[in-house]
């Protein structure tokens, strides 16, 4: 039986999704310390504060939940506000520069999916510019008042190992990612950058102008990130334990967005692409996942065909569990990740870059199996080499600068929750 707190939360946000009138509640008092506990756990607050607002009676025994949440909602929509401001504004720099940018997550999906973009929760701009051109999005940014949050990096170590320039306004305090990967150059992605950015849109809300993924490849980037926000606790989705483990571990809003994709898009989404596409980027364990518990969560439509997909492709590559847990026990590895800019969970990356399972040489014509196994082994054995030494460099230049008074206490690189 559903706990009445699991229960309250998820009718809440099916209509939200469903973009109906809130459901009559069935919990008491004693349910209220859980389902506030759960509503912080995963950010909802801004949500659950504008879609109740207006809450019928039966809603009382909730009203002083419902009070944090609209106060919660009141500083999301200023924060929201000048992130939306700041982002169209550097967006615009960007293209009148003929550097094509894409602005998503953050306070462009609160406009474009929650219909406000004071109900998502994020806390720094995303965009996309191609990665040819990503040296030169960097220098335009700066030149308009944008800094390297951690400026005594090397830029050679952003371009190699990492995914976006982790910048700050000086004058407005707002932080931007500005990626060229939507993920780490270690992931064994092939996400089709090109195809990206020709199928991408203008789009105009309350006067401020982006561009925007079409429909198919935001459901695909969605499914990206998803992986990249809950790694190994997206596992949580297919296990028959109930919905609570999803809910404790605060990854609930990143199944809100592939929802809300699905409830405004559904019927624009070309299906044959998105399962063509995710074989093409080696995506479709992530394309599973996302999909998977939008219908668990949410009781999302999805075409039967898709779901046959589902259950026949796109199971992860695990490495043994002894791996697993060397690697999470090594302190020095751990590390080594910090100062990557990668969380700790993300080393598992570094094997499977490693060991690919053998689908991935799938689609890939030339020598056989084992020939590209071990060609591509050497290939990410030296990458993962040059990894380390550049990381060993950095933290030598670090510790140098930091003894002389140069840089604050940080880690090196570092993202943000989106």
């Amino acid at each position: 039986m559903v706990p009445k707190s699991i229960k309250f939360i998820l009718d809440t946000l099916r209509g939200f999704v469903a973009g109906t009138p809130p459901p009559i509640p069935d919990v008491c008092r004693e349910d209220i310390p859980d389902i506030t506990d759960l509503v912080r756990t995963n950010r909802l607050e801004p949500v659950f504060g504008k879609y109740l607002a207006e809450a019928p009676p039966e809603y009382d025994v909730l009203r002083p939940l419902i009070s944090e949440c609209e106060s919660a909602y009141k500083k999301c929509l200023l924060h929201g506000c000048n992130h939306l401001h700041a982002g169209a504004t550097l967006w615009r720099q960007l293209e009148d520069a003929a550097i094509p940018c894409i602005a998503y997550k953050g306070p462009f999906h609160g406009e474009m999916l929650y219909g406000d973009t004071g109900m998502r929760y994020f806390a720094d701009i995303d965009l996309l510019v191609h990665p040819d051109q990503a040296e030169q999005a960097r220098r335009l940014a700066q030149a308009h008042g944008w800094t390297l949050r951690n400026p005594y990096v090397p830029l050679s170590f952003y371009r190699r190992h990492h995914l976006h320039w982790p910048l700050r306004n000086e004058q407005t305090d707002v932080l931007c990612d500005l990626h060229w990967f939507v993920d780490h150059p270690y992931k064994l992605y092939r996400i089709n950058y090109h195809a990206i950015f020709d199928h991408s849109q203008l789009v105009s809300h309350n006067g401020f102008t982006w561009r925007y993924p079409a429909p198919d490849d935001l459901l695909l980037l969605a499914c990206v990130n998803l992986i990249k926000e809950c790694r190994n606790r997206v596992t949580d989705i297919f296990e028959q334990t109930g919905d609570r483990p999803i809910l404790q571990n605060g990854i609930l809003r990143y199944w809100l967005d592939m929802a809300l994709i699905l409830q405004r898009y559904g019927t624009a989404i070309d299906w044959e692409y998105i399962l063509q596409s995710a074989r093409e980027w080696n995506i479709v364990y992530a394309m599973n996942a996302a999909l998977y518990g939008a219908i668990k969560l949410f009781h999302t439509y999805i075409p039967q065909n898709v779901q046959d997909h589902m259950l026949t492709e796109g199971r992860t590559h695990t490495p043994p569990s002894c791996i697993l847990s060397a690697i999470q026990k090594s302190g020095a590895a751990t590390a080594v990740g910090h100062m990557g800019g990668f969380k700790p969970e993300s080393l598992e990356d570094a094997f499977h870059f490693l060991l690919p399972p053998p689908d991935y040489f799938d689609d890939r014509p030339g020598w056989t199996l084992t020939c590209r196994r071990a060609g591509h082994f050497l290939h990410a054995s030296m990458r993962l080499g040059t990894a380390l030494v550049d990381v060993a460099r950095c933290k030598l230049i670090y510790q140098s600068r930091k003894k002389r008074g140069y840089v604050p206490d940080v880690q090196l690189t570092g993202e943000t929750p989106s």
